[in-house]
């Protein structure tokens, strides 16, 4: 399908150079790519174009700065109101940082505690392994600046 709308040269410029720095993921620059031939496309035409799920990567691109909803349409696969996406003129796309809090650190570091305190007893603690049992505990939620597994090796 041909694009609809012109592309400005700003937004070719951005095109060249993403297409040249490889800064974006394979599936994510399979759907920039699309949108920037094609758009502005629905998520149901990325779909029906590269696979399904592609629409799924046009909001992590828009939080990255290299698409936007433009308004919206309706479907004519679904006849329900969709967004029509298109790209922009940004040419660094942003970090991708996903909605959800990191748990999976905060999980690892409880565990790593935990794990500590269950093979070494209380009474065979170094005074400096407890000190820094109770600095990890103290610290605020978040990944480890300390490795606690990598502590084990020394005991």
């Amino acid at each position: 399908m041909p694009r609809q709308v012109e592309v400005s040269s700003t937004s070719l410029q951005a095109y060249r150079r993403i297409t040249e720095d490889g800064s974006l993921t394979e599936a994510r620059y399979r759907a920039y790519d699309f949108t920037f031939h094609n758009g502005p496309i629905t998520g149901r035409q990325a779909d029906d174009a590269l696979g399904r799920d592609y629409h799924k990567r046009l909001p992590e691109l828009e939080k990255q700065g290299v698409v936007r909803k433009m308004r919206t349409t309706v479907c004519p696969v679904t006849g329900q109101e969709v967004w029509l996406w298109d790209v922009t003129d940004l040419a660094v796309p942003l970090p991708f940082k996903k909605d959800r809090p990191n748990d999976t650190a905060l999980t690892g570091r409880a565990k790593a505690i935990d794990e500590i305190k269950k093979r070494i007893p209380e009474k065979k603690r170094s005074c400096e392994l407890r000190e820094l049992l109770a600095e990890l505990e103290a610290e605020p939620p978040g990944p480890p600046d300390v490795d606690p597994y990598a502590l084990l090796d020394d005991v």
